[in-house]
């Protein structure tokens, strides 16, 4: 038996013999130009250098030493059923940020929890395994334990998910992944730079990178947000939680104005309204221009009515004064006419609560169509973003924008 000195000696010949093989194969090759020669001959000769440094690199990273009690600890999505992961996902690992080298179950714990800075979670390299607890390179499976840390995994976005039946994949045009499956539950718009449903896929008005914008009611960016999206009739989009929370005061879009809801049954009920309730003397001759917030019609010369004036071409009442006149202050009652008997006021408080009524019947539907899951309504919920949770109520049923979020991240 040879000594282990030779045993080196040789391993340490037979690389040097093959460095110079591979360094003549690169000098015969005529297809590559004298500078393409030289790139190649010194990438070649620094290869062994690099790879060390590579190592050293992932011993460094892998020391545990200098970790807190808390970063050390088992964080649980479950803990009654022994779920590993956070409040946001199912995972076994915890992720070690580039940014301030701490360790986060996800990277929504990291900003929720880090105030000066948000997490860049592409440029995450190491992860911390909760079940052998130590750090390894970022993978499906622990480098060290060989575990399987999340049943679905995104090379790209450093997701990991857990979540059983869960079905997650990455879109390469969103750089992010999303809920569903391609195909059968979504697709990317190219025009509108977003996955959506098959069904709003089929049937949606495109604005271009219609998500690649904040919510006009909270302000918080849409695209790679963890709450589901509800996309208006005039194709705008906002957080469901927060068009929920705009249509209790207000029954148009915020951007454009134009109505959010089916109001057709509101629009009756003011019919009836307008043509049972009188107009004082003083206004019955005042006309106005109007401009329609719904079809974008412009109309001159129609009569002024206190509870709204309607469209002739659409029939919405959803509309602007562009200019009023005919107001006669001194204008009086005609002595023939009927006088009031003080119906018109319990007429009024009557129409009011069923105008109340109906609107509290919109509101109701689109609740309803929201919690069902029912995506075939008016409005369409924009699946979750990689993974993340969309939902916060039910984020284990949900993924974020981690939008349809990290599935969008």
């Amino acid at each position: 038996m040879e000594p282990n000195g030779d045993h080196s000696g040789n391993r340490e010949h037979d690389a040097q013999r093959d460095l110079r093989r591979r360094i003549m194969e690169i000098q015969k090759d005529a297809s590559l130009s004298p500078t393409d020669k030289s790139k190649k001959i010194q990438e070649l000769m620094t290869a062994n250098w690099a790879e060390s440094q590579r190592k050293k690199e992932v011993e460094e990273e892998s020391d545990t030493s200098g970790l807190t009690i808390a970063e050390e600890a088992v964080s649980f999505h479950d803990e009654k059923r022994h779920i590993l992961g956070c409040k946001h996902y199912q995972r076994k690992a915890k992720l070690k940020a580039a940014c301030c080298g701490r360790l986060f179950v996800c990277r929504l714990c990291h900003d929720e929890q880090v105030k000066d800075h948000k997490i860049d979670r592409y440029a995450t390299e190491y992860m911390f395994c909760m079940l052998c607890k130590k750090v390894g390179e970022f993978g499906q499976k622990c480098t060290h334990c060989n575990e399987i840390l999340g049943k679905y995994h995104c090379g790209v976005c450093k997701f990991l998910d857990d979540t059983p039946n869960k079905d997650i994949y990455h879109c390469l045009p969103c750089g992010l992944c999303r809920i569903g499956v391609p195909g059968r539950d979504t697709a990317h718009c190219d025009s509108c730079g977003v996955c959506m449903t098959l069904e709003r896929y089929n049937n949606h008005k495109h604005i271009e990178r219609q998500l690649h914008s904040d919510c006009p009611i909270c302000g918080g960016y849409m695209f790679d947000s963890t709450q589901p999206v509800s996309y208006l009739p005039c194709g705008h989009a906002m957080h469901a939680v927060c068009f929920r929370q705009h249509l209790r005061s207000h029954t148009t879009c915020p951007i454009c104005n134009k109505s959010a809801v089916n109001l057709a049954s509101y629009w009756a009920q003011l019919d009836a309204l307008i043509s049972r309730v009188q107009m004082p003397p003083e206004y019955r001759k005042v006309e106005v221009d109007i401009l329609c917030n719904d079809c974008g019609d412009k109309t001159s010369d129609l009569k002024f009515h206190f509870y709204g004036v309607k469209c002739p071409k659409c029939k919405s009442y959803n509309t602007r004064f562009l200019a009023t006149r005919g107001y006669d202050p001194n204008a009086v009652a005609d002595p023939a006419e009927t006088p009031q008997t003080g119906e018109e006021g319990q007429v009024v408080a009557q129409t009011t609560e069923e105008l109340e009524e109906i609107m509290d019947a919109a509101l109701r539907d689109f609740e309803g169509e929201e919690d069902d899951e029912d995506e075939s309504g008016e409005f369409d919920s924009l699946m979750s973003l990689d993974g993340d949770e969309d939902d916060e109520e039910d984020a284990e049923n949900d993924m974020d924008s981690e939008p349809v979020s990290d599935a969008p991240q």
